[in-house]
């Protein structure tokens, strides 16, 4: 009955679920396209779930951590397996927690020791959940003629993003009986639509802004941002490394998309029809660089489709290379997400000293990537961006079912290999091969005119704060 991988098993669970639809004040709202961003999540790291998946035809019998994967088992199995939740303090804690009344009072304490802001006209909010996404849009906002106010969403996210009190808004209570008081799944959801609602309406920012486009309180302000004619707006992070993006990137409420180029809009536009998209470039691009004899090796979170052997793989083929290539430096480089202790221990570490592990806040990604000569991966974003720098990609297919986008092997532009060993021999011949090496790098300069905007960096980066100002002026 389940033929897909994992990965696609979840997403396909996702796109055929209806949306929940909320009415408030006198407005209804569909859910679907946040709830599909949170439980994308929570099912793809749900090791009971992946359990579920593994042997549901040798098993009649399920039992289920979470209550949500416990839900999506249900529908799955159209009531021909026994799908059991598995009763802990957790579970039973959150049958009585999870309701709209509990999030909201949690809200309301907050918010009694927040500071209160004065907001003027030329202002926007601004979204972002992560330390590497803030570091990512500053520079812009520093040059816009806006200020920016960042919507948190408790105490502890302002202190982990570093913002300022003067520069933050605590996402805000609602009415108490505007609340409902029983569990419900998609509580939190409804909460966040109900707050949202609840901030626009009194502040009315010239713009939303996000970034990335895959996490559902972001989902939610753009949502309910149409209703009052805001404009909301969300800038490319990454790559989906796949001809359709994961499902976290369908669906998105955001009226426009600023992204890297029309290879990249092409690719999420059939899936987001209300959405317009920018082909702005890449801000972050850098100059290129002179190259050196490097070779880097990208890290990124396993899932169960995606465990830490294969990334265990990686690190010992970075370590074959530099015991036979002693002119070249190969470097294994971290995840802002997932370190090396996450995914290996000291004494596999120790097994190559020759390999370099480079740390994600010495240096940006362009800089490295620059630098390289080749990429190699698994199923990094990171495999594509270094096409700019003239990096030949080496893609590393360990689960049959990852197949990389675009196909550098069918483009003639890199290494698509499911064996090692035959990855191995491919990069020897490479890094011995200086005229086969070049024959590369040209076709890939080809290839670039297609993929990557034609201007970069600066160009970009003032395309988007002028843009941005033009908002700040309707």
């Amino acid at each position: 009955m389940i033929k897909l991988d994992y990965r696609k098993f979840v997403e396909k669970l996702l796109i055929k679920k209806k949306g929940t639809l909320l009415k408030y004040q006198n407005t209804k709202f569909n859910l679907k396209s946040i709830s599909q961003k949170r439980d994308f999540g929570i099912l793809l790291n749900d090791i009971s779930f992946y359990q579920f998946y593994k042997n549901f035809k040798s098993q009649n019998t399920h039992k289920l951590i979470e209550p949500i994967s416990s839900k999506y088992a249900r529908n799955f199995s159209n009531h021909e397996k026994k799908i059991k939740l598995k009763l802990n303090l957790k579970n039973i804690l959150g049958f009585f927690l999870k309701n709209e009344f509990i999030y909201n009072l949690n809200f309301f304490i907050n918010g009694i020791f927040s500071k209160k802001i004065n907001l003027k006209k030329n202002f926007f909010f601004c979204f972002v959940h992560k330390p590497k996404l803030l570091n990512y849009v500053v520079p812009i906002f520093k040059k816009l003629n806006l200020r920016c106010i960042f919507v948190v969403m408790s105490h502890k996210q302002q202190k982990e993003l570093k913002l300022k009190k003067s520069e933050t808004i605590l996402l805000p209570s609602i009415n108490v009986f505007q609340t409902s008081f029983f569990y419900d799944d998609e509580a939190i959801i409804k909460f966040y639509v109900k707050s949202s609602y609840k901030l626009l309406s009194k502040y009315k920012p010239k713009f939303i802004f996000t970034v990335e486009g895959d996490h559902p309180y972001a989902e939610s302000l753009a949502l309910v941002a149409k209703k009052f004619k805001i404009s909301s707006i969300c800038l490319q992070w990454g790559v989906s490394p796949r001809k359709e993006p994961k499902v976290s990137f369908m669906n998105m409420s955001n009226d426009y998309f600023i992204s890297w180029g029309k290879f990249f809009s092409k690719q999420l536009k059939p899936f987001n029809k209300n959405t317009k998209f920018l082909d702005y470039g890449n801000f972050n691009f850098i100059k290129k660089k002179n190259k050196i004899n490097k070779v880097l090796f990208i890290l990124q979170p396993h899932d169960y489709s995606l465990t830490k052997k294969y990334f265990q793989n990686l690190y010992l083929l970075a370590s074959n290379l530099a015991n036979r290539f002693n002119n070249w430096k190969f470097v294994v480089r971290e995840h802002p997400d997932y370190q090396c202790e996450d995914l290996f221990d000291d004494e596999f570490i120790k097994k190559s000293k020759k390999v370099y592990i480079e740390k994600y806040n010495d240096k940006t990604i362009d800089n490295s990537l620059s630098e390289a000569k080749l990429v190699v991966g698994i199923w990094s974003s990171s495999l594509l961006e270094g096409l700019f720098y003239g990096a030949i990609p080496c893609v590393l297919q360990l689960n049959n079912n990852f197949k990389y986008y675009p196909d550098f092997k069918k483009m003639n532009i890199g290494l698509v290999e499911k064996n090692i060993n035959k990855m191995e021999l491919k990069i020897i011949n490479f890094l011995e091969n200086k005229k086969h090496f070049n024959n590369f790098q040209y076709k890939i300069r080809e290839k670039n005119k297609k993929i990557f905007s034609k201007k970069n960096g600066k160009y970009s980066k003032n395309k988007i704060i002028n843009f941005l100002n033009i908002q700040g002026q309707i």
